[in-house]
């Protein structure tokens, strides 16, 4: 698992045009930040080796159960986030699945990508997430980019072109130009 960090939240305070650490409450770690991500009303929204927490625009730090079946503990990186336009979070999970959170109910659902690929042994392991200006959910992952079409609730798989390539090409950040 590596180094573990205890504190590493860090925001700006323009009043003082300082950069400050975000001191947690006594009693909760926050422990390997993986990502972060905001929502409209200016929550913020953290993945980290110690769970999933949200912070108020009011600083307060509260922490959101996982549902079976999502774990923290793998990596850092076992839990990337990003939000759509109606609020909605989405976390691609280290244990091949892809979960959304409405924050209003904090209700989660899941949506497994096994069976995308000819061998399940080889679990296919989003590294990103990203949403496009539809709404569609894209992950990265070794050597494949998933399509998630969240209104059909169906996953297209887009992996290597050839099959002379090597293995181990992992999509670690996706973004969508503006272009189309």
């Amino acid at each position: 698992m590596g180094e573990t960090i205890t504190h590493a939240l860090f925001y700006y305070d323009e009043t003082e045009d300082k950069l400050k650490r975000f001191d947690y409450p006594e009693n909760v770690d926050v422990l390997n930040i993986g990502s972060a991500t905001t929502d409209k009303v200016g929550n913020v929204w953290v993945t980290s080796r110690s769970g999933f927490f949200k912070i108020s625009p009011a600083r307060k730090l509260s922490k959101i159960e996982l549902p079976a079946g999502i774990t923290s503990q793998e990596s850092v990186f076992s839990l990337r986030t990003a939000i759509d336009q109606s609020g909605t979070i989405w976390i691609a999970s280290a244990n091949s699945a892809l979960f959304s959170f409405n924050p209003s109910t904090e209700v989660f659902n899941m949506y497994s990508l096994k069976g995308l690929t000819e061998d399940d042994r080889k679990p296919l392991v989003p590294s990103s997430i990203a949403i496009d200006a539809h709404d569609n959910i894209w992950l990265g992952a070794s050597g494949a980019i998933i399509f998630f079409d969240q209104h059909t609730k169906e996953f297209q798989l887009f992996s290597k072109p050839s099959e002379k390539q090597t293995d181990g090409g992992l999509v670690y950040c996706m973004n969508f130009d503006s272009f189309g």
